[in-house]
């Protein structure tokens, strides 16, 4: 009777023993995908600290109105240029090739250019925006507005 006492105690003890190690093996599992993922995080963070993102837009109405430009990343845009792709606006401080050029704009910056829109043709204005920061020096988005 005692040994069959010991028995029973003794599978019982190597149930829980392999529930446990089965329990130890799924949680170190769970924890090396939380350690990856935070990791990525950390990383994707860090290229963010270094990206500038510039968004346009148009304010004002025809003839006459501002065309602004902003830095909604998390890095300062060095050399832009904002070039016009599809109709007809005159921008104030473009050169002779119809080209805005900044200098710099910083995070949460916004620029003011005064412009005015010939709209004869063309209900929508596409311009091509270029800049350089931390992450890239080949920024390009294009949008397309509509005064």
């Amino acid at each position: 009777m005692l040994e069959a006492i010991n028995t029973i105690t003794s599978v019982v003890a190597l149930g829980f023993s392999i529930a446990a190690t089965i329990y130890a093996i799924r949680i170190g599992k769970e924890q090396k995908r939380l350690t990856v993922l935070q990791i990525k995080a950390e990383e994707t963070s860090q290229l963010d600290e270094k990206k500038a993102k510039l968004s346009i837009s148009l304010t004002g109405g025809s003839p006459q109105g501002k065309l602004i430009i902003r830095n909604l990343g998390k890095a300062s845009a060095t050399n832009i240029r904002l070039k016009i792709v599809e109709g007809q606006i005159d921008i104030a401080k473009s050169d002779h090739e119809g080209i805005v050029r900044l200098d710099k704009i910083s995070p949460s910056q916004e620029v003011e250019i005064s412009s005015y829109l010939y709209l004869a043709n063309n209900s929508q204005i596409s311009m091509s925006v270029y800049w350089e920061d931390q992450f890239s020096d080949t920024n390009k988005d294009t949008v397309t507005l509509k005064p």
